[in-house]
């Protein structure tokens, strides 16, 4: 089992990850931004790392509450499952497994993706 929690980070500390896939067309990420201005926070953000945070999972939940500020909790904070001891590779394997049903995939940016899990031997 892993040793994952959910707990509050500020978003500020997030780093995005230089390897994501996925993007959401501007038409989806209005439709974002207006659920999770009526609704809140439904889903966290997933991370892994222990001195920097990187993004898993929820790149776009975070750039759309860093522009509108009233969306973190206590104006600084978002949900986050973090992740700690995951390994670049298996952060990517969640990546591609998470977004895999969702959002566009950009084939150029999976291509290298798959390269880099592949060579890594894991």
């Amino acid at each position: 089992m892993s040793s994952n929690e959910t707990k509050l980070i500020e978003i500020d500390s997030l780093t995005p990850s230089p390897w994501r896939s996925t993007y959401i067309v501007k038409p989806d990420l209005r439709l974002l931004s207006m659920s999770m201005k009526r609704y809140g926070w439904l889903s966290p953000i997933v991370a892994y790392g222990k001195e920097q945070v990187k993004i898993v999972d929820g790149h776009e939940r975070v750039a759309i509450s860093s522009a509108n500020r009233e969306l973190l909790v206590d104006g600084i904070f978002v949900p986050v499952v973090l992740l700690p001891n995951l390994s670049d590779v298996e952060a990517m394997i969640m990546h591609v497994t998470l977004n895999r049903a969702r959002g566009e995939i950009l084939n150029a940016r999976l291509s290298k993706l798959i390269r880099t899990i592949v060579n890594s031997g894991s």
